[in-house]
């Protein structure tokens, strides 16, 4: 039912195009032919960044980027924070972090780690 009616109104359209184009002089249908061929030999050719080459350019481009970021990246040195900055309650913590405190010995005195704790708890206290 729709083809039927759409191939209906297709005819339609073409039988008033076709009646128009009638109408038009010689003179003006050979310059709207002319003007047509310009229009697609126009829309054949292709930009200048178009081209065959601009594709490769910018995958190259586009890895170059991402090795330059990576290299950034990675050269960049990582701001460690320092023990000045810390309190003294993150002292050990960050002694536990940033050095080479092995875990094994705190394992087998934590008993001790402990009252140390304590004692300077209690010695910072007026």
């Amino acid at each position: 039912m729709k083809k039927s009616g759409t191939k209906a109104m297709e005819d339609r359209i073409r039988a008033s195009l076709d009646a128009r184009e009638a109408e038009i002089d010689a003179a003006s249908r050979h310059r709207l032919v002319r003007a047509r061929a310009a229009a697609v030999a126009a829309s054949e050719r292709t930009a200048w960044w178009q081209g065959e080459w601009a594709l490769p350019v910018a995958g190259v481009a586009a890895v170059a980027a991402v090795a330059i970021a990576v290299t950034v990246s990675m050269t960049t040195p990582v701001a460690t924070p320092d023990m000045a900055m810390l309190g003294m309650e993150d002292e050990l913590l960050a002694e536990l972090v940033l050095g080479d405190v092995e875990l094994e010995m705190l394992e087998e005195d934590i008993d001790f780690y402990e009252w140390l704790t304590l004692a300077q708890v209690d010695a910072d206290l007026p």
